[in-house]
């Protein structure tokens, strides 16, 4: 509704009336965009990395200091498929096992989708490794 008052860019505002000011951002909201398809490939044995589930997809949750993948795997990859085979929706602890079926194996490759070009600054106190979308609403009339 326009009420016919000046609009003034934020940055220079000044106002005698109270000023109601809400900022939100959506952290599970990144887009497909910012996200690369990268294949890692592993050597046989143990990898050291922990999976873990979020939002219906293993992710990277952690990687040993003595992993195998150090420098290749990064935490918050999520894992889309292993040796070809798409494991999207497959729970981590079952991607776990797969790979431990097939650790014998001289190579295996690990496709993942990885955050790219998205900055990971703290938001009052909150660090994200998935991409942050911040929207600002200004209402000077309320």
């Amino acid at each position: 509704r326009d009420t016919g008052a000046e609009r003034t860019p934020v940055s220079g505002i000044t106002s005698s009336m109270p000023v109601q000011a809400t900022s939100t951002f959506n952290a599970n909201n990144a887009a497909a965009s910012n996200r690369s398809k990268i294949d890692i490939f592993a050597p046989p044995g143990k990898l050291g990395v922990v999976l873990d589930m979020e939002d219906g997809s293993a992710y990277v949750q952690d990687v040993k200091d003595t992993s195998r993948l150090m420098g290749k795997i990064q935490l918050g990859d999520k894992i889309i498929a292993i040796d070809g085979e798409g494991v999207r929706r497959k729970e981590a602890v079952d991607i776990s096992m797969l790979l431990a079926r097939k650790s014998k194996q001289t190579e295996r490759k690990i496709t993942v989708l990885r955050d790219t070009g998205a900055e990971r600054t703290p938001v009052s106190g909150i660090t994200s490794s998935m991409p942050v979308q911040a929207t600002s609403t200004f209402n000077a009339n309320n």
